[in-house]
């Protein structure tokens, strides 16, 4: 028995020995090809590399198609300032990609008729610190997925600053696409991807989905376009929060359909504000529904705050839209929305309904709030800046309905703004005591600090 395990010890042993080796040659024939030293072009250097190498690029301007069919990582020396590729073929992307896991970094990618930089059906690629202009598209991924694109400014004349077709589980982080013809990013038929920390600016669209689902679009600045910050065209199931989208010549952000649906979509924490026409619309003929609208501020718009048009059983809540030519607009037949809890102030109009009727302005169940110090349990409507009705019993909710138009009706109106029914959703307010009371110059003080809305009465930070 002894002697066995002994064999069998020494086989695992001696696969194990094998296996490090074969780990070791792998290394140790990864090479490192510098251009133009080892090779005048980018391409001799990529035709002639392994799988594995790391192509480094010197300063310099080079002309020329590159095509990447294994996994190499192709980066400059010093930046992108400093490494210029241009199209030697203009009828051909400047670099085209067809291989798993290559990373390309730090180039001026320009004057291609098609992209500056094109994934074709591969993923777990990195594109990350290039500038692509004066291309069609400055980056397009096409049937790809697990892709990091980051870092990269796709501006200035191209048709399309970034594209997406047919893609799926990309990341596109903190880069620029502004100042293009098109849209500065696209997705088309392209879902689950998330798009966070971008600015997208001057395009005819910062953003545009068509026919894309379940992507997440947050923390983007999408203002000063020609047309909407953000569009999205029969497009379902996506969250779009904490995006800036003011001043465009459109609307901030547009749920639009043309063939499909714009449904169960989350519209959440965005500022849509001084926008040419609404902050946040839906405008659809099959449906624009189930969408739940929460925590915007729609402010200063020359159209509508909030624009519903033909959009039935959307969730409207915890919204701020004050200083619009029209508050909320309900029109062309939208019909069993739920709008509660939201702040319409000194709209020119605070409320327009048009052709829609079994609209309720009330919340669905009755709500705990907190007013002045003391706990209720009641319905919920909205807060208006013109309501004029009275409370008699303190309770925060008017004695009588605010009339909204054409016979619809808030039975619940709030006497003050929705936030000051909720004191928990506030940040702590804290008030200090310090000694000495007369400090000298650099002197050390000591603080002791309370708040009226920090439980166990203990301050974590200052600011």
């Amino acid at each position: 028995m002894r002697g066995k395990n002994t064999k069998f010890l020494l086989s695992c042993t001696a696969f194990l020995f094998l296996c490090m080796l074969a780990c070791a040659v792998c290394v140790a024939s990864a090479r490192t090809i510098f251009v133009p030293d080892d090779y005048a072009k980018i391409q001799w250097a990529v035709s002639n590399a392994s799988t594995g190498d790391t192509i480094i690029v010197r300063d310099g301007i080079y002309v020329e198609n590159i095509d990447i069919n294994k996994r190499l990582t192709i980066k400059s020396e010093n930046g992108s300032a400093y490494c210029i590729v241009r199209a030697a073929n203009k009828s051909d992307h400047v670099f085209d990609i067809t291989a798993y896991y290559v990373a390309i970094s730090g180039f001026t990618v320009k004057d291609s008729n098609h992209a500056g930089i094109y994934l074709n059906e591969t993923d777990y690629c990195d594109i990350i610190n290039n500038y692509c202009s004066d291309n069609y598209y400055g980056i397009y991924l096409k049937g790809s997925k697990d892709n990091k694109i980051t870092n990269n400014t796709c501006s200035y004349n191209n048709y399309a600053g970034f594209y997406l077709n047919y893609s799926e589980h990309n990341q596109i982080t903190n880069s620029a696409y502004s100042y293009n013809d098109w849209h500065g990013l696209y997705l088309y038929k392209s879902s689950n991807n998330i798009i966070t920390n971008n600015i997208c600016k001057n395009n005819r669209d910062g953003i545009r989905l068509y026919d894309s689902n379940s992507n997440i679009i947050a923390n983007n600045i999408c203002s000063y376009n020609y047309w909407r910050g953000i569009w999205l065209y029969d497009s379902e199931y996506n969250k779009i929060t904490n995006n800036n989208c003011s001043y465009n010549d459109g609307d901030g952000i547009g749920l639009y359909d043309f063939y499909g649906f714009s449904n169960y979509n989350k519209i959440t924490n965005n500022t849509c504000s001084y926008n040419g026409d609404d902050g946040i619309s839906i405008v659809c003929n099959y449906g624009g529904d189930y969408n739940k609208i929460t925590n915007n501020t729609c402010s200063y718009n020359y159209g509508k705050g909030i624009r519903l048009w033909k959009a039935s059983s959307n969730q409207i809540t915890n919204n701020n839209c004050s200083y619009n030519a029209i508050g909320i607009h309900l029109e062309y037949y939208s019909c069993d929305n739920r709008i509660y809890l939201n702040n319409f102030i000194d709209n020119a109009n605070n409320a327009y309904i048009s052709k829609s009727k079994g609209n309720h302005w009330k919340s669905p169940i009755k709500i705990t709030y907190t007013y002045k110090g003391k706990i209720y349990a009641n319905y919920t409507g909205n807060y208006w800046s013109d309501y004029t009705g009275n409370d008699t019993n303190n309770d925060g909710i008017g004695d009588k309905s605010y009339y909204i138009y054409s016979g619809n009706y808030d039975y619940y109106p709030l006497m003050e703004p929705w936030e000051n029914y909720f004191p928990e959703n506030k940040p702590p307010i804290a008030s200090f005591t310090y000694t000495p009371e007369n400090p000298l110059v650099n002197e050390t003080i000591t603080f002791d600090a309370s708040s009226s809305y920090d439980p166990d009465g203990t301050i974590i930070s200052y600011e």
